[in-house]
């Protein structure tokens, strides 16, 4: 019988405590948002732009709308400041397609949308900028070179006559905020 009463008094007093934790933490949801889930500041590697990139900062941004069914994340945001202005160009794109290799790497490839594809070529956007992003924080296999380690992040950016390659470190990015003001 004190058994039952102990337990059923620990049972309370965690719930109660659960409730108290609960209510001063809420978790924002906007349908349609682009939630941020990991971002990384990019080391520019290689450019065959016609400027110096090398001089720029890269922040790419990988998202999941809100709303969207399943885990996989659904954008990329690229961020690139000017050294010069120090002004920010920020494109939001779409990831058209995952693939995952069989040793646990996850290939993105993104790209802005067409807003109407059978638009005049006139209509539609001048720059087809896109994204393949190879995630490697979830690999599992050693490389085939032991001196050339995978960064966490690789990415190629451009456009259909220029690009340029990039790595960088993600960090999570938490959206959850407090109630109070």
């Amino acid at each position: 019988m004190n058994f039952r009463l102990i337990k059923l008094a620990s049972f309370t007093l965690i719930s109660i405590q659960t409730t108290f934790c609960l209510q001063s933490v809420h978790a924002e949801f906007v349908p349609g948002w682009d939630r941020p889930l990991k971002r990384a500041e990019m080391k520019i590697i290689q450019n065959k732009f016609g400027h110096n990139s090398a001089e720029r900062r890269l922040i790419l941004t990988l998202t999941r709308q809100d709303g969207a069914t399943g885990m996989t994340p659904t954008g990329i945001v690229v961020e690139l400041q000017n050294p010069q202005t120090q002004e920010v160009s920020t494109e939001r794109l779409v990831i058209q397609h995952v693939q995952v290799d069989p040793c646990g790497s996850i290939e993105y490839d993104a790209n802005i949308p067409e807003i109407n594809p059978k638009a005049e070529e006139s209509c539609r956007t001048s720059v087809r900028l896109s994204v393949h992003l190879a995630d490697h924080s979830q690999r599992i296999c050693l490389n085939t070179n032991s001196e050339r380690k995978l960064p966490h992040w690789e990415a190629q950016i451009g456009t259909p006559d220029s690009y340029f390659t990039a790595s960088g470190a993600p960090e999570d990015v938490v959206t959850i905020q407090d109630l109070q003001p």
